[in-house]
């Protein structure tokens, strides 16, 4: 790993479930305390997204976000650093996995699950929270081991946001 840990982020872009933007905040304020100096990449400014880029940006994290076309127009902290990258949500979303070492992702839909399949396919490590309703809960029953078919052992699966920090940070809080 090169200097800083570097953390893709996927989170869900709707309306997140009850609970779940206190869990958001909850492991951005671990990511600060525990994991160093930490420098996150999100794919946008919308829904739970808004919530990890806004705690991080109140935490001093150097926060980056990784936009697809479609949210060029949107509205952005001065703050924060916005790649545009001119590309649709797919082709973002290898962009956005490949600038981090490792994948946190905080539950969302299918283009969480996109994000989630393309890091397993680059071998980035996946710290899955799971438990909110989401469509990527499905993926702790389909692959209960972490693995893809006869694949590496890539995906952990968490209920809260500490033991996802704990994964992340490689040290016990």
């Amino acid at each position: 790993m090169r200097g800083a840990l570097r953390i893709a982020v996927s989170a869900y872009s709707g309306d997140p479930p009850a609970g779940l933007i206190d869990a958001a905040r909850r492991f951005v304020g671990l990511l600060a305390e525990k994991c160093g100096d930490p420098q996150l990449f999100v794919g946008g400014y919308r829904g739970l997204m808004r919530i990890v880029v806004d705690e991080a940006l109140r935490k001093g994290l150097r926060t980056a976000v990784i936009i697809p076309l479609e949210y060029e127009e949107d509205d952005f902290p001065q703050d924060l650093i916005v790649v545009s990258t001119g590309m649709s949500f797919k082709g973002r979303n290898v962009v956005l996995v490949r600038s981090g070492d490792m994948l946190a992702a905080m539950g969302g839909g299918a283009g969480s699950l996109m994000e989630i399949f393309a890091a397993y396919g680059m071998a980035r490590r996946i710290h899955l929270l799971v438990g909110w309703g989401l469509p990527t809960d499905a993926l702790r029953e389909a692959y209960p081991d972490g693995r893809i078919g006869n694949g590496p052992q890539l995906i952990s699966f968490h209920e809260d946001p500490a033991g996802m920090v704990e994964g992340i940070c490689g040290q016990p809080l």
